[in-house]
């Protein structure tokens, strides 16, 4: 008989903006979340909404600057415009 082997599938999870805001000014435990996913134990899915929520949390009640904030496979609410005339053109 022939060992069996599980096939661990990525687990796919969606944030609060809190978290992420925990996570980027306070450290801890959301700051986990955001290195497993840096390290690909986990997949994090972000609606547009969270995104522009984010943007406006940080930059409106942490005071940062537009250059801080980037996502990796998104855009700011600065880069919507780009994004949108980019599928357009």
């Amino acid at each position: 008989m022939s060992p069996q082997f599980v096939k661990w599938s990525q687990v796919s999870v969606t944030l609060d903006t809190n978290v992420y805001v925990s996570a980027l000014n306070f450290g801890g435990r959301a700051a986990r979340l955001l290195a497993m996913a840096e390290n690909g134990a986990i997949i994090i899915d972000i609606s547009d909404h969270i995104e522009n929520e984010l943007v406006r949390v940080l930059r409106e009640d942490f005071k940062w600057e537009a250059y801080r904030i980037t996502f990796h496979g998104g855009a700011s609410e600065e880069n919507d415009s780009a994004r949108n005339s980019q599928r357009s053109g």
